[in-house]
């Protein structure tokens, strides 16, 4: 099994206690340096659970609280960066699953931000209560819904299949003079469908969104899990980048293989599974 195998194995199966704080798997909350991906949209995640920050002039946006043990890492990575954690006005959910969204409650006290989650997915992020706290969720979007702060606009792509409501997001960003569609990828995992919520539809769902995620503008893409989309080995490029070399979150080719990788794992596990 290979480790991008092992990590999907993982997200599928491990145990999510709903109303108690989830404990995240071994190595997923060890930190990852905070950088910048370009323009005002930075890394602020973990080894394993991505989250962004984009800066604006009238306060920051966070995609993405993980679980609750992970904020304080994510605070960490903001203060490296020379951000203000108080300054996050706007929390983004991606999908309700505890390792993204858990933290929502915490990012909530700290920074007083509007948690802004999806329509389709608010039955399922409200069931997370770590600590029997209430899921605070201050506004809901649908598809093409706009979120916009300090001049940046982030945009919603409903994805469903992983979740009912499985959200990305799109926005440009600017570097050297040019202009790059990007993407924040939801989750296009159906790998493990056993242990998803098998909602009415989800095989269709799944389906067509593998051809909708082909029609998303990603010359830039990052994703909800840092393997999804090979964070260790493009760091290690960014690390090395020179003046003149290419900016190695740019990648929209790889975008397609990842795509059409997760595809054919979700059919795979339909035929697993004797269905069509």
């Amino acid at each position: 099994m290979t480790k991008l195998m092992l990590i999907i194995f993982i997200v599928a199966f491990f145990p999510i206690p709903m109303f108690s704080q989830a404990a995240a798997p071994n190595g997923w909350n060890d930190p990852f340096p905070p950088h910048k991906v370009m323009d005002n949209f930075y890394y602020v995640g973990t080894k394993e659970l991505a989250s962004f920050l984009i800066v604006t002039p009238e306060g920051n946006i966070l995609m993405n609280s993980n679980y609750e043990s992970s904020v304080p890492l994510i605070r960490t990575s903001v203060e490296k960066l020379g951000f203000k954690f108080s300054d996050i006005k706007i929390l983004i959910a991606g999908h309700a699953h505890p390792d993204h969204v858990e933290g929502d409650a915490m990012v909530k006290s700290l920074t007083g931000a509007q948690v802004v989650v999806g329509r389709l997915d608010e039955a399922a992020t409200r069931a997370f209560r770590p600590g029997g706290k209430e899921h605070p969720i201050d506004r809901l979007v649908d598809e093409g819904d706009t979120v916009t702060l300090g001049g940046t606009t982030l945009t919603a792509h409903v994805m469903p299949g992983h979740t009912k409501g499985c959200l990305a997001w799109t926005l440009d960003l600017k570097e050297n003079g040019k202009t790059y569609h990007a993407l924040v990828e939801c989750s296009l995992n159906g790998q493990f469908l056993q242990s998803l919520d098998n909602y009415p539809g989800i095989l269709d769902d799944f389906r067509a969104t593998y051809k909708k995620a082909r029609t998303l503008p990603a010359e830039l893409w990052v994703s909800s899990h840092a393997s999804f989309y090979g964070l260790a080995e493009k760091y290690a490029k960014l690390e090395k980048r020179g003046p003149g070399d290419p900016n190695p979150f740019v990648d929209p080719q790889g975008y397609l293989a990842h795509v059409d990788q997760f595809e054919k794992t979700f059919e795979a596990a339909v035929v697993r599974r004797g269905q069509r």
